[in-house]
Protein backbone atom coordinates (compact mmCIF):
# COMPACT_ATOMS: atom_id res chain seq x y z
CA UNK A 1 0.00 0.00 0.00
CA UNK A 2 1.31 3.46 -0.86
CA UNK A 3 2.03 5.93 1.92
CA UNK A 4 1.99 9.69 1.43
CA UNK A 5 3.35 11.77 4.30
CA UNK A 6 2.31 15.38 4.90
CA UNK A 7 5.84 16.55 4.01
CA UNK A 8 5.99 14.63 0.74
CA UNK A 9 5.42 16.71 -2.41
CA UNK A 10 2.30 15.76 -4.31
CA UNK A 11 4.12 16.00 -7.64
CA UNK A 12 7.72 15.80 -8.77
CA UNK A 13 8.77 17.02 -12.21
CA UNK A 14 12.12 15.95 -13.63
CA UNK A 15 14.28 17.38 -16.35
CA UNK A 16 15.65 14.59 -18.56
CA UNK A 17 19.04 15.35 -20.13
CA UNK A 18 21.92 15.35 -17.66
CA UNK A 19 19.50 15.02 -14.74
CA UNK A 20 18.41 11.42 -15.30
CA UNK A 21 20.61 10.40 -18.24
CA UNK A 22 24.10 11.50 -19.30
CA UNK A 23 23.44 13.19 -22.65
CA UNK A 24 26.41 15.55 -22.93
CA UNK A 25 28.64 13.32 -25.11
CA UNK A 26 25.87 12.71 -27.64
CA UNK A 27 24.72 16.35 -27.72
CA UNK A 28 28.35 17.46 -28.08
CA UNK A 29 28.87 15.34 -31.21
CA UNK A 30 25.63 16.49 -32.81
CA UNK A 31 26.22 20.17 -32.05
CA UNK A 32 29.69 20.09 -33.55
CA UNK A 33 28.34 18.43 -36.70
CA UNK A 34 26.10 21.46 -37.11
CA UNK A 35 28.91 23.92 -36.34
CA UNK A 36 31.23 22.34 -38.90
CA UNK A 37 28.51 22.27 -41.56
CA UNK A 38 27.80 25.97 -40.94
CA UNK A 39 31.53 26.89 -41.03
CA UNK A 40 31.59 27.78 -37.36
CA UNK A 41 34.25 26.76 -34.81
CA UNK A 42 33.48 23.64 -32.81
CA UNK A 43 32.71 23.90 -29.11
CA UNK A 44 34.51 22.13 -26.32
CA UNK A 45 32.41 20.09 -23.95
CA UNK A 46 32.77 22.83 -21.33
CA UNK A 47 31.54 25.46 -23.77
CA UNK A 48 28.56 23.27 -24.55
CA UNK A 49 27.68 22.80 -20.88
CA UNK A 50 27.91 26.54 -20.28
CA UNK A 51 25.71 27.55 -23.19
CA UNK A 52 23.10 24.86 -23.80
CA UNK A 53 19.87 24.39 -21.91
CA UNK A 54 17.22 25.92 -24.11
CA UNK A 55 15.27 23.97 -26.73
CA UNK A 56 16.47 23.91 -30.34
CA UNK A 57 13.80 26.37 -31.46
CA UNK A 58 15.06 28.85 -28.86
CA UNK A 59 18.84 28.43 -29.07
CA UNK A 60 19.50 27.70 -32.76
CA UNK A 61 18.30 31.09 -34.09
CA UNK A 62 20.75 32.72 -31.66
CA UNK A 63 23.63 30.52 -32.84
CA UNK A 64 22.93 30.27 -36.58
CA UNK A 65 20.77 33.25 -37.50
CA UNK A 66 18.64 32.81 -40.61
CA UNK A 67 20.27 29.43 -41.29
CA UNK A 68 19.07 27.98 -37.99
CA UNK A 69 16.55 25.57 -39.51
CA UNK A 70 19.19 24.10 -41.81
CA UNK A 71 21.57 23.74 -38.88
CA UNK A 72 18.81 22.15 -36.81
CA UNK A 73 18.22 19.47 -39.44
CA UNK A 74 21.94 18.66 -39.52
CA UNK A 75 21.98 18.43 -35.72
CA UNK A 76 18.89 16.21 -35.60
CA UNK A 77 20.20 13.87 -38.32
CA UNK A 78 23.42 13.36 -36.38
CA UNK A 79 21.58 13.01 -33.07
CA UNK A 80 19.10 10.54 -34.51
CA UNK A 81 21.93 8.24 -35.63
CA UNK A 82 23.64 7.98 -32.25
CA UNK A 83 21.38 8.89 -29.32
CA UNK A 84 20.01 5.42 -28.52
CA UNK A 85 23.42 3.74 -28.73
CA UNK A 86 24.89 6.45 -26.49
CA UNK A 87 21.96 6.57 -24.04
CA UNK A 88 23.40 6.28 -20.52
CA UNK A 89 21.15 6.55 -17.45
CA UNK A 90 22.82 7.68 -14.26
CA UNK A 91 23.39 4.96 -11.68
CA UNK A 92 20.44 4.08 -9.47
CA UNK A 93 17.83 6.11 -11.36
CA UNK A 94 15.37 3.31 -12.10
CA UNK A 95 15.49 2.05 -8.51
CA UNK A 96 14.83 5.62 -7.40
CA UNK A 97 11.67 5.72 -9.52
CA UNK A 98 10.51 2.39 -8.14
CA UNK A 99 10.79 3.79 -4.61
CA UNK A 100 9.35 7.22 -5.46
CA UNK A 101 6.23 5.64 -6.92
CA UNK A 102 5.48 4.31 -3.43
CA UNK A 103 5.49 7.80 -1.93
CA UNK A 104 4.67 10.42 -4.60
CA UNK A 105 1.30 10.73 -6.31
CA UNK A 106 2.47 12.26 -9.58
CA UNK A 107 5.81 12.06 -11.45
CA UNK A 108 6.43 13.85 -14.72
CA UNK A 109 9.16 14.73 -17.20
CA UNK A 110 9.59 18.30 -18.50
CA UNK A 111 12.34 18.40 -21.12
CA UNK A 112 13.66 20.72 -23.82
CA UNK A 113 14.61 17.64 -25.83
CA UNK A 114 12.59 17.23 -29.03
CA UNK A 115 9.63 15.12 -27.95
CA UNK A 116 10.06 12.33 -30.51
CA UNK A 117 13.58 11.64 -29.23
CA UNK A 118 12.60 12.05 -25.59
CA UNK A 119 9.84 9.46 -25.89
CA UNK A 120 12.04 7.15 -27.92
CA UNK A 121 14.65 7.17 -25.14
CA UNK A 122 12.06 6.61 -22.40
CA UNK A 123 10.57 3.70 -24.37
CA UNK A 124 14.02 2.19 -24.97
CA UNK A 125 14.65 2.21 -21.22
CA UNK A 126 11.17 0.88 -20.44
CA UNK A 127 10.47 3.81 -18.12
CA UNK A 128 7.10 5.09 -19.33
CA UNK A 129 5.41 3.15 -16.52
CA UNK A 130 7.01 5.47 -13.97
CA UNK A 131 5.64 8.72 -15.44
CA UNK A 132 2.20 10.29 -15.32
CA UNK A 133 3.12 12.94 -17.90
CA UNK A 134 5.96 13.49 -20.38
CA UNK A 135 6.29 16.89 -22.07
CA UNK A 136 9.09 17.46 -24.56
CA UNK A 137 10.11 20.44 -26.67
CA UNK A 138 7.52 21.86 -29.07
CA UNK A 139 4.57 20.15 -27.35
CA UNK A 140 3.55 23.23 -25.36
CA UNK A 141 3.20 26.73 -26.79
CA UNK A 142 6.67 27.55 -25.45
CA UNK A 143 9.51 25.53 -23.89
CA UNK A 144 11.39 25.89 -20.59
CA UNK A 145 12.02 28.26 -18.90
CA UNK A 146 8.47 29.25 -19.86
CA UNK A 147 5.83 27.74 -17.59
CA UNK A 148 3.70 26.36 -20.46
CA UNK A 149 5.09 22.78 -20.38
CA UNK A 150 4.66 22.60 -16.61
CA UNK A 151 1.03 23.68 -16.84
CA UNK A 152 0.51 21.10 -19.61
CA UNK A 153 2.00 18.33 -17.48
CA UNK A 154 -0.03 19.21 -14.38
CA UNK A 155 -3.33 19.71 -16.20
CA UNK A 156 -6.01 17.56 -14.63
CA UNK A 157 -4.10 16.91 -11.39
CA UNK A 158 -6.22 19.30 -9.35
CA UNK A 159 -3.10 21.04 -8.09
CA UNK A 160 -3.44 24.81 -7.93
CA UNK A 161 -0.96 27.66 -7.86
CA UNK A 162 0.94 28.70 -5.88
CA UNK A 163 2.41 25.21 -5.85
CA UNK A 164 5.10 25.84 -3.23
CA UNK A 165 6.23 22.58 -1.63
CA UNK A 166 3.42 20.60 -3.27
CA UNK A 167 5.40 20.46 -6.54
CA UNK A 168 9.16 19.92 -6.82
CA UNK A 169 11.05 20.64 -10.03
CA UNK A 170 14.30 18.69 -10.40
CA UNK A 171 16.94 19.81 -12.91
CA UNK A 172 20.60 20.40 -13.58
CA UNK A 173 20.85 23.97 -14.87
CA UNK A 174 19.63 27.55 -14.74
CA UNK A 175 16.80 26.94 -17.21
CA UNK A 176 15.21 24.44 -14.81
CA UNK A 177 15.64 26.66 -11.75
CA UNK A 178 14.21 29.66 -13.61
CA UNK A 179 11.23 27.63 -14.78
CA UNK A 180 10.54 26.47 -11.22
CA UNK A 181 10.74 30.06 -9.95
CA UNK A 182 8.30 31.30 -12.60
CA UNK A 183 5.72 28.64 -11.76
CA UNK A 184 6.21 29.05 -8.01
CA UNK A 185 7.25 25.54 -7.05
CA UNK A 186 10.22 24.14 -5.12
CA UNK A 187 13.38 24.03 -7.23
CA UNK A 188 15.99 21.30 -6.74
CA UNK A 189 19.37 21.51 -8.47
CA UNK A 190 20.83 18.03 -9.06
CA UNK A 191 24.36 17.54 -10.40
CA UNK A 192 27.82 16.66 -9.06
CA UNK A 193 28.95 20.31 -8.96
CA UNK A 194 27.33 22.62 -6.38
CA UNK A 195 26.01 26.01 -7.52
CA UNK A 196 28.76 28.32 -8.72
CA UNK A 197 29.13 31.87 -7.47
CA UNK A 198 26.91 34.20 -9.52
CA UNK A 199 25.58 31.28 -11.59
CA UNK A 200 21.96 31.73 -10.58
CA UNK A 201 21.41 35.48 -10.77
CA UNK A 202 17.62 35.53 -10.91
CA UNK A 203 16.73 32.79 -8.43
CA UNK A 204 18.83 30.46 -6.30
CA UNK A 205 17.74 26.80 -6.16
CA UNK A 206 15.76 25.94 -3.04
CA UNK A 207 17.75 22.74 -2.58
CA UNK A 208 20.97 21.28 -3.97
CA UNK A 209 21.66 17.53 -4.26
CA UNK A 210 24.71 15.86 -5.78
CA UNK A 211 22.60 13.22 -7.55
CA UNK A 212 18.99 12.19 -8.06
CA UNK A 213 19.24 9.15 -5.83
CA UNK A 214 19.86 11.52 -2.88
CA UNK A 215 16.32 12.73 -3.50
CA UNK A 216 14.93 9.64 -1.80
CA UNK A 217 16.48 10.74 1.50
CA UNK A 218 14.46 13.96 1.28
CA UNK A 219 11.20 12.21 0.43
CA UNK A 220 11.11 8.82 2.11
CA UNK A 221 10.66 8.81 5.85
Amino acid sequence: MKHYSSSTPEAILFDWDNTLVDSWPCIHIAFNKAFVAMDKPEWTLEQLKSNVGLSLRDIFPKLFGDKWEEAKEIYLKSFDEIHIDMLSPFEGIEQMFIELRKHVKFIGIISNKTSIYLNREIKHLGWHKYFDAVVGANQAEKDKPDVAPVLMALEGTGLEMPYGNKVWFIGDNEVDIECAAKIGCTSVLVRPEPPLKNEFLNKQPDLYLKDCTSLLQCIVE
